[in-house]
């Protein structure tokens, strides 16, 4: 009898424990799916955002002059040179790709400066420069202080026609993938002349001394610099081919975060409000997937 009731205890606690962990694993599963309707929903509104403030700024942009922008106080920090600033719930930033560094034909100086102030090597970006013209001519002659097909591993074929895509600088015979992360944001396949107005403050920095550099970046904050003041400044000429003007090729990112979720896209357009067909896409590419 002792026996019988000992054995029928057992198999109630085993009955029990065997409930316990179905119901645990029930409640563990019934939390997951939760979990996971709460990143679709975040990711979705994220995604929401993003939309909406890319089509509220391009709307913007198109029907409202870029100087008035910038003087207006509805849209406080607005600029092209790209600082981030707050729109439609969004952070925004907005370059012009005129202040950019030409990726298909560099400044053997802004280069050479670069990599001195990012390397403490000037020279690396004469090299640097050289191999991308040798990477894009079609024939195989290296250019002094160049790189041609002989001068790669196994596995990269050099192009012989121009750069398609921002990431091919990676290939580039003297690039490495820490300087490439702090070149890759200042250059761009899409530079539309060169604009003095809009170029980052690192740029500005790679040729212009203090403490000129800190007026000419209070200025520009401030909505005061001027052609005039520029030249002032810097004993740099102001003319057509090294313009004050802004527009109308802009690299252009959204950030958006909800809860545990960023989403960032970036796009390239080129604005022409005038023509019958006024955005001209370049890149539109999702930086981050969403991190829940």
């Amino acid at each position: 009898m002792n026996n019988q009731r000992g054995i029928a205890l057992f198999q109630v606690l085993l009955l029990s424990t065997i409930l316990t962990v179905v119901i645990l694993s029930m409640n563990y599963q019934a939390r997951e799916h939760v979990k996971l309707a709460h990143a679709a929903q975040h990711y979705a509104e994220a995604t929401l955002v993003l939309q909406s403030a890319e089509a509220e700024l391009l709307f913007t942009m198109l029907t409202t002059s870029w100087y008035e922008l910038e003087q207006n106080d509805s849209i406080q920090g607005i600029n092209y040179y790209g600082k981030t600033f707050g729109f439609a719930g969004a952070d925004v930033s907005i370059q012009d790709t005129s202040g950019l560094i030409n990726l298909v034909s560099p400044d053997a100086n802004l280069m050479s400066a670069f990599t001195a102030s990012y390397a403490n090597d000037p020279a690396l970006g004469r090299n640097i420069t050289a191999a991308i013209t040798d990477w894009q001519d079609k024939d195989t002659i290296k250019k002094l202080d160049g790189a041609e097909q002989a001068d790669y591993p196994e596995g990269i074929t050099v192009r012989n026609g121009p750069i398609q895509y921002n990431e091919e600088l990676r290939f580039i015979k003297g690039m490495t993938e820490e300087l490439y992360q702090k070149l890759s944001p200042v250059m761009t396949l899409f530079p539309r002349g060169l604009n003095l107005n809009q170029q980052p403050e690192s740029v500005w920095r790679l040729y212009i001394q203090e403490p000129a550099l800190s007026e000419l970046v209070r200025l520009r904050d401030e909505h005061q610099l001027t052609a005039q003041n520029f030249e002032r400044l810097t004993g740099i000429s102001v003319n057509e081919f090294q313009s004050f003007s802004t527009g109308p090729g802009f690299r252009i990112r959204f950030t958006a975060f909800n809860s545990n979720v960023k989403l960032s896209k970036e796009i390239t357009v080129r604005l022409l409000p005038l023509r019958p067909e006024p955005i001209e896409f370049y890149e539109y590419r999702l930086r981050n997937l969403p991190q829940e």
